[in-house]
């Protein structure tokens, strides 16, 4: 099976200040989505047992970035990928 698609999700970032400091730590949520491209197999091993490999690519159109000073200090953004690999018994 082969798919596109859209991933979205929020993020919520903390930060902490040194105790006595001068800065103070704030939080904030932001939004990240971009496109995203599945690859799936799946195999029945017996009538009630399956293998299951699904593959995922995709890239962060909007990204979510943390500053310090106004200079980034952390990304959640770029393009990203994604194994998952199960067994699925029928009961």
């Amino acid at each position: 099976m082969l798919g596109l698609g859209v991933r979205a999700g929020v993020v919520r970032m903390q930060g902490e200040a040194l105790a006595g400091g001068p800065l103070v730590g704030t939080t904030q949520v932001r939004l990240w989505l971009g496109p995203a491209a599945t690859a799936a197999l799946g195999a029945d091993l017996t009538p009630r047992i399956a293998l299951l490999a699904r593959f995922e690519l995709g890239h962060a159109a909007i990204s979510a970035t943390a500053l310090d000073r106004s200079q980034p200090a952390a990304v959640l953004g770029g393009i990203w990928t994604s194994l998952g690999l199960a067994a699925a018994i029928a009961l």
